[in-house]
């Protein structure tokens, strides 16, 4: 019989590459990542329905994010509901998050006129969250043309104003191109600023580039430099920069090789629903790296992965299907129901 571990104990495994950092959604603002659980949020929560529009503002974000839950599982509807509530009360960034819910149908039925309406409003009362919203509506051709030019002048915008979340998008577009001359240095300087203002997606693309070196504007390879960025930016749940701290601290990339660290934040991009964080979570069991071997585990860690249609989590589930016994998998079909009711509920 195989002893069952508990499932926590994970490690990232070396066979695990380093992938391309993929853009974030719509909206996606720094100051709902990472915010406190518990008891702070209970607090805002309760400030909320007192009719503090801060508090709905924050509470808002974090329903949408999935701050407020361990996996991070968001709840659309409800975010939507307190967003309303503030728009209501006259904040204007509250109003642009309304207005992306609609143009997005995210928690509410897709509305673009209504949702580019409200974003619009609020980035004529200069708010940078709304003027942010816009530059992503032309930059996506998302309610309305795509105009790089135009997303650029209003990221340009944004920027001045200060918005840690438009720094990473106005580099991007001086690091592709797009609107402007390719520009990397100015690239390297915005993302630069924005990992200074905390915002983790310019921690990661910062990361990234000391990762791999970007010569062509002065940045060495420094892999030290990058991993404390990956972990800033994992500490307040970017599940991206969370996989890369987890690769590096299994690999000794940057640092001495420390499999419960790695372990920290491996696990905070497979409770996020991050295929390739589960496929090596599903080496670490099966192959005892890190921890005890357990194939019970490896089977579920597995078969989430290759729900998500991760080929190799495929090519690793039926080799090891084919060397348990019908008691064993049947055991392991319950350990995967049992995980995957834990992360993958919404």
């Amino acid at each position: 019989m195989i002893m069952l571990s508990r499932f926590r104990s994970f490690v990232l495994v070396a066979v695990c590459v380093h992938v391309v950092a993929m853009p974030y959604c719509v909206g996606q603002d720094s100051s709902a990542i990472g915010s406190d659980a518990g008891s702070d949020f209970q607090q805002d929560v309760a400030a909320a329905r007192s009719g503090n529009v801060s508090a709905q503002l924050r509470v808002g974000k974090a329903f949408f994010y999935g701050t407020n839950d361990e996996n991070g599982k968001g709840d659309h509807s409800t975010a939507c509901h307190w967003f309303e509530a503030a728009s209501g009360r006259r904040s204007a960034e509250a109003t642009a998050w309304l207005g992306s819910c609609y143009l997005n149908g995210d928690g509410l039925k897709e509305d673009k006129l209504r949702g580019g309406a409200l974003i619009r409003s609020a980035a004529d009362a200069s708010d940078p969250v709304g003027i942010r919203f816009l530059a992503l509506m032309y930059q996506d051709g998302n309610g309305v043309q795509r105009d790089y030019a135009q997303a650029f002048e209003l990221f340009s915008k944004a920027v001045l104003l200060n918005d840690p979340n438009s720094f990473d998008r106005l580099a991007n577009l001086y690091r592709q191109g797009l609107g402007t001359s390719k520009d990397l240095s100015k690239a390297v300087k915005l993302y630069t600023e924005g990992a200074r203002l905390g915002d983790p997606w310019s921690q990661l693309q910062l990361a990234e580039m000391y990762y791999t070196g970007a010569e062509q504007a002065g940045l060495v390879k420094d892999s030290a430099t990058a991993l404390r960025l990956y972990e800033e930016s994992a500490k307040q749940g970017n599940k991206h920069a969370a996989f890369y701290a987890g690769k590096m601290y299994a690999t000794g990339s940057g640092t001495k090789q420390d499999y419960q660290k790695a372990v920290e934040y491996y696990l905070i991009a497979a409770r996020r629903r991050f295929p390739p964080a589960q496929l090596c979570m599903g080496d670490a069991a099966e192959h005892g790296l890190g921890m005890s071997v357990n194939l019970f585990d490896a089977y579920a860690w597995y078969s989430l992965a290759a729900d998500k249609g991760n080929p190799k989590a495929f090519e690793k589930l039926k080799v090891l299907t084919d060397n348990l016994s019908a008691n064993d998998k049947a055991q392991a079909e319950n350990r995967y129901r049992a995980l995957r009711k834990n992360i993958e509920e919404e």
